[in-house]
């Protein structure tokens, strides 16, 4: 076997794998033995046919089968040995002359390779960034967010066209592409002097929504989680918007009882209003704080991106979308790359930092995380948690349900603790500004 490295410069190159006969005669040989025993030929029995006709019958078909798989496995080998440091998966080159499995004895596979840039990373106090601590919810949001509550476990009536009470269920697709997503609208919450356009509608008719329309309702209102919601009030450009309704009802809220306190939050958790509304504010600030954290590592990216440049293989990039997605346009790739590649600039730094660092997760930091998550999920939940497995079992079972789904919920964890320990890392070494809000400071920052 022959592997040539050309690289063509620092950050593009070509791996080209000559495979010699001696290289694939063992593979192929065994193959044609398995053929061998199953081939049905008229004449012979199942099993009886010469091999050397067997051969001749199917060693193409093999060679086309099994040498990309040979060649495929020594380039991920000679990668790893070699410590390439690869920017996404390798782009199999097709040849410009066909392979001749019928005569050709030396075959030759290229793949073109990008290169991940040795990139410097330098932090310090000159990167700054807020961090909201978010601590006291407010009679406000928790009023906001029984009301949505009433709604929705309400009693609910077709309507032919919409009137002053009425709820609208439909789909928002705002001035800007990637806002589009499916709100609830009550005609009542609207501003009097805007409310005029929205009675009379009908199922399937669009009508304008405007960011003031938009900031009457909370984000329980309409129906949509709280990151949504802050995103929606950051992004001046999806307004106004179009909202094409797909129901129109009139609702008779559900009273505040004990009823709803279950439908909620389970029978028997909230046992008068002052607690049902106390717990409601657990969930709201519980909300508030994903939310905070979110917009930390959001701002925190943002930051880092100001003083750290990262270059991207623009042309080897689009060129790998549209092979790994064969059904898309040029257009469609151009969008999706634009939208991206901040994202991707963000994912190879932390993998520097990561690298730099000695961050790496390693495999018993999977299972040792994936462990604590059951115990901390197993204690808050479950009344017998003293009457749990032996450890034994535990061990057993994360194991068992880490390599679930081709390994999937692993790898997932295993990204998840990989980019918590770089933004960490990054946090420690640049200026952190704590800032102490409640619900309603942090949702009017």
């Amino acid at each position: 076997m022959d592997i040539r490295f050309n690289k063509t410069n620092p950050r593009h190159g070509i791996i080209s794998i000559t495979l010699h006969e001696p290289d694939y005669r063992p593979v192929v040989d065994q193959q044609i033995r398995h053929y061998a025993k199953n081939v049905r030929l008229k004449g012979f029995r199942l099993g009886a046919v010469p091999i050397n006709l067997v051969k001749r019958m199917h060693e193409p078909s093999i060679l086309a089968e099994e040498l990309p798989k040979l060649a495929s496995k020594a380039l991920e080998n000679y990668t790893t040995q070699e410590a390439i440091p690869l920017f996404m998966e390798p782009l199999f080159m097709p040849s410009n002359e066909p392979l001749d499995f019928t005569s050709q004895a030396d075959f030759t596979f290229s793949y073109e390779v990008s290169l991940l840039e040795d990139l410097p990373i330098e932090l310090g106090t000159h990167m700054s960034v807020t961090k909201f601590k978010v601590d006291g919810v407010g009679d406000k949001p928790v009023d906001e967010f029984i009301e949505a509550l009433q709604i929705v476990h309400g009693t609910s009536e077709d309507l032919e066209e919409s009137d002053e009470d009425a709820i609208l269920y439909g789909h928002f697709k705002g001035a800007v592409d990637e806002v589009d997503l499916d709100l609830r609208i009550s005609v009542a919450h609207i501003p009097e002097d805007l409310r005029k356009p929205f009675i009379g509608l009908r199922v399937d008719q669009t009508v304008v929504l405007s960011e003031e329309i938009f900031l009457s309702h909370s984000y329980a209102l309409l129906d949509i989680n709280t990151g949504a919601y802050s995103q929606l009030k950051k992004n001046k450009a999806a307004w106004p918007g179009l909202f094409t309704i797909s129901k129109v009802v009139h609702v008779t809220p559900a009273p505040i009882t004990p009823q709803l306190f279950d439908l909620v939050l389970g029978e028997g958790t909230a046992d008068s209003e002052a607690a049902f509304r106390e717990k409601i504010g657990r969930i709201i600030l519980f909300d508030k704080h994903a939310e905070a954290q979110y917009l930390f590592y959001k701002d925190l990216c943002d930051e880092i991106l100001k003083y750290i440049s990262v270059e991207l293989p623009d042309t080897f990039l689009k060129k790998w979308l549209l092979v790994h997605n064969p059904e898309a346009t040029v257009d469609q790739i151009e969008e999706y790359y634009e939208k991206s590649a901040k994202k991707i600039k963000w994912e190879i730094l932390l993998g520097a930092v990561i690298k730099k660092n000695s961050l790496t997760v390693i495999h018993s930091d999977v299972l040792d995380e994936a462990k604590r998550i059951y115990l901390d999920t197993t204690q808050k939940f479950d009344d017998n948690f003293e009457n749990q497995l032996p450890e034994s079992d535990i061990d057993a079972m994360i194991v068992s349900l880490l390599k679930q789904d081709k390994g999937k919920p692993y790898m997932k964890l295993h990204e998840r603790l990989s980019r918590s320990r770089a933004m960490n890392f990054i946090e420690k070494h640049i200026s952190v500004v704590l800032q102490e809000v409640t619900t309603e400071q942090f949702d009017a920052r």
